[in-house]
């Protein structure tokens, strides 16, 4: 993964809440990702970039010049097969089907 990679960045506790963002930097199970968005601590997270796909929790947020700086602790991560494309896709499906909930203040 390449640092400034672009990237989509989904609070999973909010369905609807899908943000651009950039990888700033890799290393192990830690990702710090650039965002315009604001993602409370604790945050469960998926972040999809260059074909693979990234869950972890957030562990800080702060503000910067670029945004936000987001530090990701990784769960788990895999690159995404065209099988996997269409299985997330129906997983988005039933989840729209679902009640949204607003981020926290907006």
């Amino acid at each position: 993964m390449k640092t400034g990679a672009p990237a989509r960045l989904r609070i999973l506790a909010y369905p609807n809440s899908e943000h651009e963002a950039r990888i700033a930097a890799l290393d192990g199970c830690r990702l710090e990702v650039q965002s315009a968005a604001a993602v409370p601590p604790g945050s469960p997270i998926r972040l999809e970039s260059d074909g693979t796909v990234f869950l972890g929790e957030v562990l800080g947020c702060r503000p910067n010049s670029a945004g936000h700086e987001i530090a990701v602790s990784l769960e788990q991560s895999f690159t995404l097969s065209d099988d996997l494309r269409r299985l997330m896709c129906q997983l988005a499906e039933e989840t729209l089907e679902e009640p949204a909930r607003t981020l926290p203040g907006g």
